[in-house]
């Protein structure tokens, strides 16, 4: 998530930001693959996704949202797994369970 100038110096985020965010990035994942809320076909679709971007958890997390995004705005395609992804009648939040304390 950085962007570099011909120069190659100038970023958008300092390095330790980043490691943040690719932290966050992966708690959020880490608990939605063991939310029982998420369907087993969407779990099986979001570790394809990682699986497929192991260096880049974002872009299988943004990959993920913006599949849920078609299917929630009724889009016919095929999931990338070759499940079809029913359009849900009223679209309903992915409940993620509270964190151990």
């Amino acid at each position: 998530m950085t962007e570099n100038s011909e120069a190659g110096n100038d970023r958008i985020l300092h390095p330790s930001e980043e490691t943040t965010i690719h932290d966050q990035i992966r708690g959020i994942l880490a608990e939605a693959l063991t939310s029982p809320h998420l369907p087993d076909h969407a779990r099986a679709r979001l570790r394809a996704l990682l699986a497929e971007h192991h260096d880049r958890p974002g872009e299988a997390f943004l990959e993920h949202l913006r599949l849920i995004r078609s299917a929630d705005a009724g889009a016919s395609a095929p999931a990338r797994l070759g499940q079809p992804f029913p359009a849900p009648a009223v679209a309903t939040p992915l409940l993620l369970p509270e964190p151990a304390v």
